[in-house]
């Protein structure tokens, strides 16, 4: 957004000057997003049901644990981060060995249900990287611990046009989720 001012003089009787102000407002369309797509392009059926391999044969994803939450910086046995994955509130949480774990971890979509079945997850919420959603989440990509090359690559992305990778000048910030800081963006122009 930018201000412009226009001052006319004398065309007033009451002021010696005059002026009225534009702003200009400048956005992207609102089905533009930036997205960050890995270096091996996993389709969305991939994610649901497959098995992706890298050139080594090394699997690309990871399922995960029922009631699965990260690790913190106080150590593997203590989750402290409010999100939860694979979720289903008819099973045990695993790792509620502290106070801090106990008092953290909330479920979002399974709040108030008493079994998976009733989250009503779609298969878009299991795909999506959002927070909201992390109760669906059942398969990530697989890194090994800790990570600490972790190049990243955004793409522009809208429905109709071909994906455009993000460039300098263009500065993202990015934040961990689950409040991890021990990893580490790497790649051209990566600011964290």
């Amino acid at each position: 957004m930018t201000t412009i001012s226009v001052y006319v003089p004398e065309a007033s009787l009451l002021c010696s000057l005059s002026s009225f102000t534009l702003r200009p407002r400048n956005s992207c369309p609102t089905s533009m997003r930036i997205t960050y797509i890995p270096d091996r392009f996993i389709s969305s059926d991939e994610w649901l049901y497959g098995n992706p391999v890298d050139s080594m044969g090394n699997k690309l994803l990871m399922d995960l644990p029922v009631n699965y939450r990260p690790p913190s910086q106080l150590g593997i046995a203590i989750p402290v981060s409010d999100n939860i994955y694979n979720a289903d509130p008819s099973k045990p949480r695993p790792r509620q060995y502290y106070q801090i774990s106990k008092n953290t971890g909330t479920y979002k979509q399974c709040a108030g249900k008493s079994s998976q079945a009733e989250c009503g997850c779609t298969e878009e919420m299991r795909l999506s990287l959002l927070a909201a959603h992390s109760d669906c989440r059942k398969r990530v990509l697989r890194f090994l611990y800790p990570v600490n090359n972790f190049n990243i690559t955004l793409f522009l992305t809208r429905p109709g046009h071909d994906n455009q990778l993000l460039k300098a000048p263009q500065f993202v910030t990015v934040t961990e989720v689950n409040n991890r800081t021990n990893w580490r963006i790497t790649g051209l122009n990566s600011k964290v």
